[in-house]
Order: structure tokens, then C-alpha cells, then sequence
């Protein structure tokens, strides 16, 4: 078949309608996307401290919401049991020396559960959301390393924690899990960000004497607080270092007196005698084999889906395509995130909450490259707002996935209150109750262990105790409705 020959004017009438389309998308790019974003923009850079300020105010309005909406829920109620007994310091700290002998070495933490359930809920509620607050402050200042305004860095912190804790009810809603997780990071993370901000550029006050004995009690608390974070922290302690010494040509003493206390901290937490103790009980496999499995294990399993995927796949984005300075310190943060996943070994593989530690210093190393991004150009800004909003739309999504999940489950436990107190009304103190349902991640209750079938299980004698009955046992009771559907 032979092609037909274009006649000029068909050419010059098609190129025409060519362009109208692109001059009719172009327009439409502009009003409806360029204009916009350039306002948005032009709003950020003229009130940037303003705008950051109204970002957290939202950000604490949200997670008091959602605590308020949050119940006790497994160990709650057996830590508030104990707390009731209590009537004089001493019983705090028989009960600290009890726990460090017979169960573990994270005193801190267990004092942190005791306080977080002997204060009135409603007053643990604005609390625990100021310490999300702090939290996320925290990561920012040791992905900065100085005093700096950047909404955008904020957003992608809440972000990330919100897409890459695979138990984010547990680590930040939960009782007892916020004082283990949400408030033990604290502590270390308040350390790096003095290291951090030495690493930008020198601060001879913190070479001081004084300075050097806060430093060393510092560093005895950090180190004293979580396993996991223990062994993080020396590696990210001695990356610094080794960085301190090719930069300035030796080790602070600041440097020197932190990492003194936190070996100290580490050795009086990994040393408890309630930490062989509660091995022995639980069976802890102490096999060679199943202990190496664990260690090559546990540092990959961060990049799985469920967990730090996005994470580890923007750090391999912006290592091969960034042109930041800061790789090699944030290389130190990651080296960190993958020891403490590895030490995890000694008890296990990683799993839900566990995943808070090594996700918290993943989120470090993705914010330095994320703020080393340079904005000189137009576009450049434009880019980074657009990828501000997607992850601001983002966090609002798993927001209302987060209220629709805890204000069921709040909604349910209610149902269950309510059946107890008839129960207990009419006389009968052996309560059979309908289990609450855990929809989502963000549910303090998820994987966790609630009122199950046998009234003799740890969560239901605890519930049954704290409710003033014998016993407490549950069994999926479904209305004719639910049953259809």
C-alpha cells in the first residue's frame, strides 16, 4: 500500500493543533499547579518560623486526640495494680531493685511505666503527646546539627514514623510501651545532638569542667536505658569520633567524658542480674547458630515492606544521586541503626515495637541528606514543596486510618466496661465479655495480648483485678447483623 503524501497546509494544520494543546496544557500547568505552589512558597520563605509553629501546634492537637482516645490496655493494668500498693518512696524503690534483680536491667523504663500509670490519665495524655513533640524535635536538631527552620524536615520526620513503625500504637499511644520506647529514646537522642551540633563546628564550652561531669551523668543514663540503644549509640559514638579526629585533629573531651558514661550505663544495664534471670525463665535460645542467623537477620529485615523500606530505598536515592557532604555522617547513623538491630540477637528476632530504635536512627540519616538538598532554584523549591504536601496528605491519611482504628477499639473497650459493671451490679463477678477488635497499627492494643478465652492467663487475671472480679474471659459474640454480613 502506498503512503499518502502530506499535502502543507495538512502539515501546517496539524502543527497548529499541536500547539494549541501544548499552549492549552501549559496553560493549565500554570494556573492550576506553577501559580499555586509559587504562593505557597512565597507564604513558607516570608513566615517559615510561623508556618513551623502552626505545623506543631496541629501536630499536638492530633496526638492528644488520639491519646485521649487511647485506653490502658495489657500491662496497664497489672503496672497500675502495683502503683496502687505503693505508699511511701521506699516501696519505689524496692519495687526498682526487684525489677533489676529479677527481670531486667531498664530501671528507667520500669520507673518511667510506674509514673506514666500513677498519674491521672488525662494528665498522662498531654504529657505523652508533648513527648512526641520532643521526639520528633530531637531527630530534627541531630538531622540539622544547628538551629535552623525548616517545615519541610518536620513533615518528613512525623512522616516517616508514621509510615515505617510497624507498631506505632504500641511505641507512641500505649502506656506502658510510650515510657519504654517514645521516652527511653530520649535521653540518647538528647546526647548525639550535643555531639551532632560539635560536628558542624567546635563549642569549646562543652570542654568545661562542670560541662564534663553533666556530659559523664548524661552519658551514664543514656547508656543505661535500652539495649538495643546502647549498642547503637557507642557505634555512632565512635564514627563521631574517629570524624572529631580527622576534623580537628584529636577527641573533645566532652566526647571522651559522654562515651565513658555510656560504656559505664551499658555495663550496668547488659550486667543486671535480672537480665539471665528472665533468660533462664523465658528459654532464650543461647545456640551459636540461631544467634548469627539472628545477627545477619535482624539489621536486613529493616528494609521489609512493613517496616523501614521507604526509608532505606530514599537513602539509596539520595547516596547515588545526592551531592551532599553530610554522607559519610549520615553512614554513621545507619552503621548505628544496623548494630542495634543486630544486637538484638542475644534475645531474638526483631518484631513490631523493636523496630522503633533502628527506624529513629534511619530517619536521622534520611533527614541530613533530605536537608543538605540544595533549593537555589525556583524549581528546585517548587520540587521540595510538592514532595512537603504529598507527605503533608500523606500523614493526614494515616491520621484518620488511626482514628478510625483507636476510637473503635475505644468505643468496644467501652461496651466491655459497661458489661462489667451490669455483671457486677447483678451480683456475678465471673464476667464473660465480648473482646474488643484491633483494625490497625496505629491501636496501642495491636499484637499485643488483651482479655482472651482462658480467665487464668496473665492479661485476664490483671483485668479481672483491676475491674474488682474473680475472673474475666471473652468469646466472639456476634449479632445477628454482623453474622449476615
Amino acid at each position: 500500500m502506498k503512503e499518502k503524501n502530506m499535502m502543507p497546509d495538512e502539515m501546517d494544520s496539524g502543527s497548529s493543533s499541536r500547539d494549541t494543546v501544548a499552549r492549552l496544557l501549559a496553560t493549565v500547568h500554570e494556573k492550576a499547579l506553577g501559580r499555586p505552589f509559587r504562593a505557597v512558597v512565597s507564604f513558607y520563605e516570608r513566615h517559615r518560623a510561623a508556618s513551623c509553629i502552626l505545623y506543631i501546634v496541629i501536630l499536638f492537637c492530633a496526638l492528644l486526640y488520639l491519646n485521649m482516645m487511647t485506653t490502658y490496655v495489657a500491662d496497664d493494668f497489672g503496672k497500675a495494680l502495683v502503683v496502687s500498693n505503693f505508699h511511701s518512696p521506699m516501696d519505689w524503690l524496692r519495687d526498682l531493685y526487684a525489677f533489676y534483680m529479677g527481670w531486667g536491667g531498664r530501671i528507667w523504663g520500669e520507673l518511667f511505666m510506674l509514673v506514666s500509670v500513677a498519674v491521672p490519665k488525662n494528665i498522662f495524655n498531654v504529657v505523652n503527646s508533648l513527648g512526641c513533640i520532643s521526639l520528633i524535635a530531637l531527630i530534627y536538631l541531630n538531622a540539622l546539627g544547628r538551629w535552623r527552620v525548616s517545615g519541610s524536615l518536620l513533615v518528613l520526620i512525623n512522616f516517616a514514623l508514621l509510615a515505617c513503625l510497624p507498631a506505632y500504637g504500641q511505641n507512641i499511644f500505649w502506656t506502658i510501651g510510650a515510657a519504654n520506647y517514645e521516652w527511653l529514646m530520649q535521653p540518647p537522642l538528647l546526647l548525639l545532638t550535643f555531639w551532632r551540633f560539635y560536628a558542624e563546628s567546635p563549642r569549646e564550652k562543652y570542654n568545661g569542667a562542670l560541662p564534663l561531669a553533666m556530659f559523664f551523668m548524661l552519658g551514664v543514663l543514656a547508656g543505661w536505658c535500652q539495649e538495643m540503644v546502647s549498642v547503637g549509640m557507642i557505634f555512632i559514638m565512635g564514627g563521631y569520633m574517629m570524624m572529631y579526629r580527622g576534623k580537628y585533629g584529636g577527641v573533645p573531651g566532652f566526647a571522651k567524658s559522654s562515651m565513658a558514661g555510656v560504656l559505664i550505663g551499658s555495663l550496668l544495664l547488659w550486667g543486671a542480674p535480672g537480665n539471665f534471670a528472665r533468660a533462664a525463665a523465658e528459654h532464650v535460645s543461647a545456640h551459636f547458630g540461631t544467634m548469627l542467623v539472628r545477627v545477619i537477620r535482624n539489621p536486613l529485615v529493616l528494609g521489609w515492606m512493613d517496616s523501614g523500606f521507604i526509608l532505606c530505598a530514599a537513602l539509596g536515592l539520595m547516596f547515588i544521586f545526592g551531592a551532599s557532604k553530610r554522607k559519610s555522617l549520615a553512614a554513621i547513623y545507619i552503621l548505628g541503626a544496623m548494630a542495634s538491630a543486630a544486637s538484638f540477637a542475644a534475645a531474638g528476632g526483631i518484631h513490631t515495637r523493636l523496630y522503633f530504635y533502628p527506624v529513629v536512627f534511619l530517619t536521622i540519616a534520611v533527614g541530613m541528606l533530605y536537608a543538605d538538598i540544595p533549593v537555589d532554584e525556583s524549581r528546585q523549591r517548587i520540587s521540595k514543596i510538592f514532595i512537603t504536601v504529598l507527605m503533608v496528605s500523606a500523614s493526614c491519611g494515616f491520621f484518620m486510618t488511626a482514628r478510625h482504628g483507636i476510637v473503635n477499639y475505644h468505643k468496644e473497650w467501652s461496651n466491655v466496661i459497661r458489661t462489667i459493671e451490669q455483671q457486677k451490679a447483678a451480683g456475678n463477678f465471673d464476667v464473660v465479655v465480648n473482646p474488643p477488635g484491633v483494625e490497625n497499627k496505629f491501636v496501642a492494643a495491636y499484637a499485643l495480648e488483651i482479655i482472651g478465652k482462658d480467665p487464668s492467663k496473665w492479661p485476664n487475671t490483671d483485668v479481672a483485678r483491676y475491674c474488682g472480679l474473680k475472673s474475666i474471659r471473652s468469646i466472639n459474640a456476634y449479632t445477628c447483623t454482623e453474622q449476615k454480613k
